[in-house]
Parts: structure tokens; sequence; C-alpha cells
């Protein structure tokens, strides 16, 4: 278990950070999250699945929608997902 978290910790990209994300702020719904977003579907799917990095703008829409949601986490994976100090989650 230890092995397969630091795995994940070291192993995560901003992409894989926003699939943990997508899990647990919709429960695995990409149609909501691209929702809550005013994204589209198609949208959502080339920042997760595209060839190219993410870049600041869909990190900026997540950090906004979400301020409880720890940017460093989901930019560079240190740390942790929520901070503490805007820990109540904003729905």
């Amino acid at each position: 278990m230890l092995i397969e978290n630091i795995t994940l910790f070291f192993m995560t990209t901003v992409k894989d950070r926003i699939k943990l994300l997508i899990d647990s702020l919709t429960g695995g719904s990409k149609t909501k999250f691209a929702a809550e977003l005013g994204w589209s579907g198609q949208y959502l799917n080339r920042v997760i699945n595209g060839t190219s990095g993410v870049g600041m703008q869909p990190i900026i829409a997540i950090v906004k929608r979400w301020p409880f949601v720890s940017a460093t986490w989901l930019i560079m994976g240190n740390g942790d997902e929520v901070e503490e100090k805007n820990d109540a989650r904003q729905q």
C-alpha cells in the first residue's frame, strides 16, 4: 500500500490530478465536472486526454470554482489536494 501511494505521488501529472478531482468532486462524472466549469465535454476531454500539456487557463478555472483545491498540488503534485485554510467544500 505504501509503495502504491508513493508511486501515485511521483507518477502523477496535472492531467492525472484533474482526473482525481473529477472522481472526488463529481463522483467520476466528467459531464458534471465540465458543466461546473462551463466547459463542453469535448473541451474537458482535450484537457485530460490531449497530447499537449495542460495550460494555466484550465487550472485557474478549477481553482476559482473550487477554491479549497490546492493550486500547488494541482500544478506540481506537492502537498495535499485540499488546502486546510479553505477546507469547506463550496458547492
